[in-house]
């Protein structure tokens, strides 16, 4: 499990250090017209993310639907439906996501796991510091205790991450697990793009 959280962490390092390397200039000595423009883009990201985030918590799933682009190519998200359902319903892993697979599996992407942790998360930090790690959420059963928490991570030029991050804690054993959803902003707008699995 360490090297599969490691792999996540490099991976959120890797894009990080591609995003920077497309912007060479150096902040510290852009004009203020571009640092306003930078300000102003922030505030754009702010308000569309607020805008998925009711969309998704009122549970409206037609008009949540604006946040993908059907179909969904080589999203991984069948392996998310197996991890729930215990198979992948004669699907492959990478198999084309559609609208009418969307509107069969919705709440199993999007759990209420998902949506509580994202309403954790404050939209002003995560865009004017590019990352926001929420609270631990937790729920105690007889035999394992549960805590989950997101980590999103937002890069200016076109990506948003949002891990949401498990850890189970039985009498004498911890265990660790995420998932991790990639988003593609256009105009500032978070539209679905694959998930990724961690154990």
């Amino acid at each position: 499990m360490k090297r599969i959280a490691l792999f996540i962490i490099c991976q959120f390092l890797f894009l990080g250090c591609q995003h920077k390397e497309h912007n060479p200039v150096n902040e510290s000595v852009q004009p203020e017209n571009a640092v306003a423009a930078k300000s102003n883009d922030a505030g754009h990201c702010i308000e569309k993310f607020k805008e998925l985030r009711d969309v998704l918590y009122s549970g409206n799933k037609e008009e949540f639907k604006q946040y993908f682009s059907f179909p969904v190519l080589n999203s991984e998200v069948w392996s998310l439906i197996a991890k729930s359902k215990g198979n992948y319903e004669g699907k492959k892993y990478n198999d084309p996501f559609t609208e009418a697979d969307y509107d069969n599996h919705f709440d199993l992407i999007f759990t209420p796991h998902f949506i509580n942790a994202l309403l954790k998360i404050k939209p002003k930090e995560l865009f004017e510091k590019g990352k926001f790690i929420t609270p631990h959420i937790i729920e105690s059963g007889a035999d394992v205790r549960t805590e989950y928490f997101m980590q999103a991570e937002y890069y200016e030029e076109d990506e948003l991450i949002l891990a949401l991050n498990y850890e189970f804690y039985s009498e004498d054993e911890k265990t660790e697990s995420a998932i991790v959803y990639f988003f593609t902003l256009k105009d500032c707008k978070p539209i679905f793009n694959k998930v990724m699995i961690a154990g």
